[in-house]
């Protein structure tokens, strides 16, 4: 996953973002509290 410390407004506007996101397969959460923990969850999911 992929902790992003950018605004999540400004997400879809940044090429660099895009590709993060992309190289992580879309696992791509906010660097809040509700982020963290929803990041947790997708980590210890099993695939």
């Amino acid at each position: 996953v992929w902790l992003n410390p950018e605004s999540e407004k400004h997400w879809g506007f940044t090429h660099s973002i895009a590709m993060i996101r992309d190289i992580f397969g879309g696992r791509m959460f906010p660097l809040t509290l509700a982020g963290l923990e929803a990041a947790t969850k997708q980590l210890s999911r099993k695939h």
